[in-house]
């Protein structure tokens, strides 16, 4: 498994999909997008980033990649339960902040992060 960087648009795109995969599993990517409001390649994309970190399952079999079905990877087992304590961390953390500063401190932290990565792979 390659180690992908978890980033904010990842785990925001992740966040539309992912406890919907946690109650259907072996939903179509169609349905999938369909379902969230997403361009197929749009979640193509995000599913084929989600596959390298293991996340969901990539298509093994000739009759799963023709039906294109997303699986969640074993070890997603309790991500409802993870996800619902994130988002109140979330909600608890970003209490009394405007949206827009809010907004703003993530696309400074986002380059923060570009900025490290690109340090570091330099070295």
């Amino acid at each position: 498994m390659a180690c992908v960087p978890w980033t904010p648009d990842l785990a925001r795109a992740g966040g539309l999909f992912l406890p919907l995969l946690g109650r259907e599993e072996g939903i179509t990517r169609r349905e999938l997008a369909t379902r969230v409001g997403l361009d197929p390649a749009t979640l193509s994309v995000a599913l084929r980033k989600l596959e390298e970190t293991g996340i969901i399952e990539p298509p093994t079999t000739p009759e799963n990649r023709q039906s294109r079905r997303v699986r969640c990877a074993p070890m997603i087992q309790h991500l409802g339960a993870i996800l619902k304590m994130l988002k109140e961390l979330d909600e608890l953390a970003l209490e009394g902040i405007p949206e827009k500063e809010i907004v703003l401190a993530r696309r400074m932290l986002a380059k923060i992060h570009q900025n490290l990565a690109s340090a570091q792979a330099r070295k």
